[in-house]
């Protein structure tokens, strides 16, 4: 739980900047976060010249949908063979 700043219609929480409950509408000003994308659980939040771009979905390079949760939580294939080597491990 915390405080977070929210983009867009769609929501998208970040905690990238002040995190003063803040919330952006497309071309608000954002001074307070650099320019770039920034990864949240409802897309991808799109900050270029200090103005909020947008929250755009997020697709793999077959045009399929990622699942951003999957993402920030580590849920890849990769981070599941490690977490099951490290569970072994401990046993």
């Amino acid at each position: 739980m915390g405080v977070y700043d929210i983009f867009g219609e769609e929501g998208a929480q970040l905690k990238a900047g002040p995190c003063e409950m803040r919330h952006y509408a497309v071309g608000n000003p954002c001074p307070e976060y650099q320019d770039g994308v920034y990864l949240a659980y409802e897309g991808a939040v799109v900050v270029v010249g200090g103005v909020f771009q947008g929250v755009l979905p997020m697709w793999d390079k077959w045009g399929g949908a990622l699942d951003a949760a999957a993402i920030i939580r580590s849920e890849n294939p990769v981070a599941q063979a490690i977490k099951e080597i490290r569970d072994e491990e401990a046993e």
